[in-house]
């Protein structure tokens, strides 16, 4: 038997929010041409997950807001967290990554959450 002791950050609002402001759309599929949208869930949405360009674990250089997150399906998300992938510039306009070793440069969004 183990004691663990876990820190929690709540994100699940700005996360919502993201997605929905973004149409539930892979900004990496969206970038290579492809096809945007992963399944439809019950309630009509499309399926997307947010993900944090630099992890939340990252304390010191995370953020919580709009602009550290990009909108994505899930197995782009996988693939950043698993895959051949590289940040080549994180910058306030947009993020480029290395991915299979092919370029693709995603355009950060701006929006307030309230």
């Amino acid at each position: 038997k183990k004691e663990r002791l876990v820190k929690i950050v709540e994100r699940g609002r700005i996360a919502n929010k993201f997605k929905e402001y973004m149409g539930y759309k892979c900004q990496i599929c969206d970038a290579l041409n492809e096809n945007p949208y992963s399944f439809k869930k019950k309630d009509g949405t499309y399926y997307s997950e947010v993900h944090h360009i630099i992890p939340v674990s990252h304390e010191k250089e995370s953020k919580l807001s709009v602009d550290n997150l990009i909108c994505l399906c899930p197995n782009h998300h996988r693939q950043i967290h698993y895959g051949d992938v590289e940040i080549l510039s994180n910058n306030d306009l947009y993020i480029e990554y290395k991915i299979d070793g092919n370029i693709v440069k995603v355009e950060k969004v701006k929006f307030d959450i309230d």
